[in-house]
């Protein structure tokens, strides 16, 4: 499902309009002949794409050939508007200010209205008549400069063609709405007549206040004072706001308003049959609307007290419940009964005890939240198992995190308390799963799921006998990541990877960005690939990222500290101590492997890092416990602040990726940066998984050409790495390369002792070298064996070349293992030049203070 969901996210950002139900490609009319289906679409269909309602009317004959029903712009905005009984006039609203006008001037605008997808865009404005303005960037076409142009917000009300491709997404969140509210706030629906009331000052007795912007709209068309809230989640002006929202409080101050009623729909007490077979807690749905009815109740006590204002909690009552008609939202309810709109408006705000159309509770006092509960039946798991026991039909389900079972007679049972779902055995050893609060950067923490090991004996102290026969039992380990598809339980092996969720949606992230081009600088591209790659397809192998740096305030700890926030518990920030020792349960089932201080010269250290580094499988080891081989998908990173010596690497060494970052320039300092680069989070993992890979298919076994990935610091940790011996070999044999133009040399070593300036070494030790760490080889026969040989060795004295005769069991130099690319020598060439500049600069600043000083 969520490929489709991709795949048809795709053609939408590609501007093709379609229906996935119908198979249906809708174009302009005009264009219908030209169309070219998409790659893989070939058996779907095309239909007219038709702007407004009116041009169809006029229309009709030349649409009469279309089999298939042409999909027009406002069709589904005048449906719903002719349902609701919404007329033109009463679609205006007048505001003060917009774009491109001052605060002062009076605009009349339309609340609902049709974007090109057909989808009804609602407008969103203040309880004091302002619009909600917020700026985007857009790229001009021509020129290809940026342009910021100012928008208005609106919720976005999908169109069910459109509705049905959001629903195939992981996030269920997602379907019928998208907001704008996230750059502005959080917004209410004010009917004008609402607004008109709080401006006059007219007394209102009792405010609705209901989820959905087109419920509020119709009740007050039909007399009831309501207010649309975006969502049952939504009560404040924005995310973290720990009081009701403002414009709720002056409209209740100004009205003089004596009563709130909370109202949900007719299936807030509902549970879904998916959910059952799923194995989800059922206590989450109708949980999640009593207590977010529960917290709305709180904000409003915090502003007003018991005699300032009485709150109720409503639902509209089902059809089981003895009402006529099965209506689900409050506008549906005055739709279907019409004729009797009167009656339900003075049910609803003179709150009778006696009811036809609702369930009415008091909750002023704290006690009757209690009936909430009951009510909603899930104060206890006999009467929500009766409650909903046709859906449930004698299945095991799951009811506050407790597991019951239903047995032969129809009694419930309990199979896995909630008190030891917390405990897991896997093989023949006992864990448990806790909430642990680790550091995330700066002051803040976060919340990560650890699995700890724990004891048999501990759990019967603490739960008794029984409790050992409920707990879930494992094989053993396994490690599966994956941030799309998660799964806890594989072929009955617990999966040490955690499962990661995050908010998605468009937006801009321009310090995001600009910190990214920072870290990457001109391989921003790679950079971007290598994070969407360790996202999205986590079980690849990557390059090892090594961050460099002699300076602070680079922003290092700050990309460690990002990712942190993308990966969650399936990164680990390690010590060089934790990386060279033997125990690594901790560490060796992330993803990413970071350390933050690197220094790891322990030859040994890099054997393992070369190992891990392309290794599929590994051991898991952990204190007190029989080691297991898990697979190993784990990607390094190490930043530290010695540029060349932090770990030991040679020239052909194709894992590493190394780039010097510098300090981050002060005028590009945002405050509460942080804070800022967690808000653009969602925008940043949307536009990541939208976005096509720059590399798109694999170069190497780290995916990428390695070569390209090759930088300055690369070759100067290289330099570092190289013992005295190798960097003479190396130096020397290059210079006699370049100098004599020969394509092979032989040398014994002997020679290379002598003509190296090398005697102080033993000829054990530069055999190993030459053997080990540069790769030379002997010269041999056609039997495989080593041969004696007589040759000559070019020398340079006084700038000219002399052959100088020699014999033995000589190497084999070849040109080029010594001599780099003329890419590589320019490299070198403008690293040498940057460094003697460095120099000259630092020299002449020391020359004109030590002059300011004598002056």
């Amino acid at each position: 499902m969520q490929e489709k969901y991709k795949l048809y996210k795709k053609l939408m950002a590609q501007g093709y309009e379609f229906d996935i139900n119908d198979q249906c490609f809708y174009v302009e009319h005009d264009l219908l002949d030209k169309f070219e289906f998409p790659e893989g679409f070939e058996k779907w269909h095309v239909s007219p794409y038709i702007f407004d309602s009116n041009w169809k009317k006029e229309n009709e004959k030349k649409l009469a050939k279309f089999e298939k029903k042409p999909f027009v712009r406002d069709e589904y905005l005048n449906r719903r508007l002719n349902d609701l009984g919404i007329t033109e006039d009463e679609n205006i609203i007048e505001l003060r200010g917009g774009i491109g006008v001052n605060d002062k001037t009076i605009t009349k605008n339309k609340i609902f209205t049709a974007n090109k997808h057909g989808d009804i865009e609602i407008l969103l404005y203040s309880l004091h008549r302002k619009p909600f303005i917020y700026t985007k960037d857009y790229k001009n076409k021509e020129s290809g400069t940026k342009v910021i142009r100012e928008e208005y917000a609106f919720s976005t009300r999908h169109h069910p063609r459109r509705e049905a491709i959001f629903l195939l997404d992981e996030d269920k969140s997602k379907g019928k709405y998208s907001f704008d509210q996230s750059k502005t706030g959080n917004h209410l629906m004010w009917h004008p007549e609402m607004i008109e009331k709080y401006e006059n000052n007219e007394p209102v007795d009792t405010l609705i206040l209901t989820e959905g912007f087109f419920k509020a709209f119709k009740a007050v068309e039909c007399g009831v004072p309501c207010v649309g809230l975006p969502s049952i989640t939504i009560f404040t002006e924005k995310k973290g706001a720990t009081q009701i929202h403002p414009e709720i409080i002056d409209f209740i101050d100004k009205c003089s308003v004596k009563n709130v009623v909370i109202l949900w729909d007719a299936d807030c007490r509902d549970i879904s049959t998916r959910a059952v077979q799923d194995q989800e807690d059922l206590y989450k749905r109708p949980g999640g609307f009593a207590n977010m009815a529960s917290k709305a109740r709180k904000l409003l006590r915090d502003k007003f007290t018991a005699k300032e204002l009485s709150i109720y909690f409503g639902r509209i009552l089902s059809k089981e419940e003895g009402i006529e008609k099965d209506s689900k939202g409050l506008d549906d309810l005055l739709i279907d009964y019409s004729d009797r709109t009167e009656s339900i408006a003075k049910e609803l705000i003179e709150l009778p005890k006696v009811n036809y159309f609702f369930k009415l509770i008091n909750i002023t006092n704290e006690n009757g939240l209690k009936a909430i509960y009951t009510d909603f039946n899930i104060d206890k798991p006999e009467r929500f198992y009766r409650f909903h026991e046709a859906k449930i039909n004698k299945r095991e389900f799951v009811f506050r995190n407790t597991t019951y079972e239903v047995d032969e007679n129809g009694d419930l049972k309990v199979k896995i308390p909630a008190n030891v779902k917390a405990y897991k055995r896997i093989g023949h050893d006992y864990y448990k799963l806790i909430q642990s609060i680790v550091p995330a950067g700066g002051d803040k923490e976060i919340t990560e799921e650890r699995l700890i090991p724990w004891t048999k004996t501990a759990i019967i102290d603490d739960h008794g006998k029984n409790a050992i026969q409920h707990i879930e039992r494992f094989n053993s380990f396994t490690n599966f990541p994956s941030h799309t598809d998660y799964q806890r339980r594989i072929n009955n092996q617990w999966n040490l990877y955690s499962e990661v969720h995050h908010e998605m949606e468009p937006g801009e992230f321009p310090v995001t960005m600009q910190f990214l081009k920072h870290i990457f600088g001109e391989q921003i591209e790679y950079g971007l690939d290598y994070i969407k790659l360790m996202y999205e397809r986590p079980f690849l192998k990557v390059p090892i990222l090594c961050l460099v740096s002699r300076e602070n305030e680079t922003g290092k700890s700050t990309f460690i500290n990002f990712l942190k926030k993308i990966f969650k518990s399936n990164m680990s920030v390690i010590t060089n101590a934790e990386m060279e020792g033997d125990f690594n349960s901790h560490w060796i089932d992330k993803k990413i492997i970071a350390n933050e201080e690197t220094a790891l010269e322990k030859s040994a250290t890099k054997n393992k890092l070369k190992f891990l580094s392309t290794a599929e499988f590994t051991q898991r080891n952990e204190k007190n416990r029989s080691a297991g081989e898990i697979p190993f998908f784990g990607s390094f990173i190490f930043c530290s602040n010695d540029e060349k010596k932090f770990l030991r690497m040679s020239a052909d060494d194709k894992r590493f990726w190394v780039r010097k970052i510098n300090t981050i320039p002060e005028e590009n300092h945002v405050e509460n940066f942080n804070q800022v680069l967690e808000n653009e989070l969602p925008h940043f993992l949307h536009f990541l998984l939208e976005r096509e890979m720059f590399v798109k298919k694999s170069l190497s076994r780290m995916w990428f050409d390695t070569i390209a990935l090759r930088t300055d610091a690369f070759y100067k940790a290289v330099e570092a790495s190289l013992p005295t011996v190798e960097k003479e070999i190396r130096l020397q044999a290059e210079e006699l390369f370049i100098t004599s133009g020969m394509e092979e040399i032989l040398m014994t070593t002997k020679d290379i002792r002598e003509h190296f300036g090398l005697k102080r070494f033993e000829n054990d030790y530069i055999n190993d070298v030459c053997a080990e760490n540069i790769g030379l080889e002997k010269l041999r026969g056609k039997d495989g064996k080593t041969k004696v040989k007589k040759y000559r060795i070019p020398t340079i004295e006084n700038g000219d070349i002399k052959m100088i005769p020699s014999s033995g069991r000589p190497w084999v130099l070849l040109r080029k293992e010594f001599v780099r690319t003329e890419v590589e020598m320019d490299r070198a060439m403008e690293r040498e030049f940057k460094s003697v500049t460095e120099n000259y600069s630092s020299k002449l600043g020391e020359l004109e203070e030590l002059k300011n000083s004598n002056q």
